[in-house]
């Protein structure tokens, strides 16, 4: 067998960690380390997050010459009063609130920027703080998914409107007869048409583009009637010839 690539290798080590959710470590960062004389002890040692002890890389692994930041481990054993690791792997942070969801706490959405809509993947994201484990491991700043609730519907709503999630309707944003970001104001049940869109989008749990793209494949007319609302009645006919709009 060959090689893996560089991408084959990478998942590998994901699904290692999907395996491994209680198995991470975290490599103690050197401002930690008091200058006292007990500062050789934690030269070069990890944090798990069960135990008070510093704990180390096995003395077989490639790792000990680069020491990752954050790794996963499939053993722990002890040794001439050290505790070791063994079976490990470097990780990325950024990959623990998406394959251990479970070991993180999940701060609100950040109003340091605004939610969006990402295209490959077809959800609205927002940017969270997040901490690993019972120890609260900070981790960097993360883009994800917008958390489950109404306002998710809400902001999904806005960028249908907008043509983000739909392209072929884009061409319609400048006739709108309000703007998209209507839905997300606090006055949004004020309008009807911001009622019907939204209450449609939730009774059929439409937050993403494949739930719609499942909703149209039972019912291709499914929001058409909500969506018509928001343009001038002479657009009508020819939003009926391209719905579904996909």
């Amino acid at each position: 067998m060959a090689p893996p690539t560089e991408l084959q290798a990478k998942l590998l080590r994901q699904i290692l960690m999907a395996g491994l959710p209680d198995h991470v470590a975290k490599r103690i960062p050197p401002n930690e380390i008091k200058e006292t004389e007990d500062c050789r002890k934690y030269k070069y040692a990890y944090r798990c997050p069960e135990m008070e002890d510093p704990v180390f890389l096995n003395s077989s692994s490639i790792l000990r010459y680069s020491h990752p930041e954050w790794i996963i481990y499939q053993d722990i054993y002890e040794h001439a009063n050290k505790i070791y690791l063994r079976g490990i792997r470097a990780i990325k942070p950024e990959w623990l609130p998406i394959f251990s969801p479970t070991q993180c706490t999940f701060s609100a959405p950040l109003e340091l920027s605004a939610p969006g809509y990402d295209s490959d993947q077809g959800r609205v994201m927002c940017h969270m703080n997040v901490t690993f484990g019972r120890s609260g491991w900070p981790l960097p700043v993360m883009e994800l998914e917008y958390p489950a609730g109404i306002d998710r519907f809400k902001f999904l709503a806005q960028f249908f409107l907008n043509g983000e999630v739909c392209r072929p309707l884009a061409k319609y944003t400048a006739a709108l007869l309000s703007t998209p970001s209507t839905m997300v104001k606090t006055w949004v049940k004020l309008q009807p048409k911001t009622q019907v869109l939204l209450q449609q989008l939730t009774i059929g749990n439409l937050d993403s583009l494949d739930s719609l793209l499942a909703a149209w494949q039972k019912d291709k007319f499914y929001l058409l009637g909500a969506y018509k609302a928001w343009v001038p009645e002479s657009l009508h006919e020819e939003i009926n010839t391209l719905w579904p709009p996909v």
